[in-house]
């Protein structure tokens, strides 16, 4: 995962979705396929609050989140840590 974030693959998405979204709705959804077309899943690692949380004077046992996916990403991953 170091090797990936070092490199120059990030950045690149990164500044392409950037300028996709300054560019009108088909071209958009266009860049946006080229992308969507490249993945199966979606993995995601949230780090949650490091304490347990209160809600309404009671303490927060569990909590969950989806990762975001688009176009026909089959699988999404989520990584969440919580106290």
């Amino acid at each position: 995962m170091s090797e990936l974030k070092g490199s120059f693959q990030p950045v690149m998405a990164f500044g392409l979705l950037s300028v996709a979204g300054l560019l009108i709705k088909p071209v958009q959804h266009a860049m946006l396929n080229v992308f969507a077309k490249k993945a199966t899943a979606v993995m995601t690692n949230v780090p949650g609050p490091a304490q347990a949380l209160k809600f309404c004077g009671s303490t927060v046992e569990k909590v969950m989140f989806w990762v975001p996916q688009s176009g026909d990403i089959g699988m999404g991953v989520s990584i969440l840590t919580y106290a």
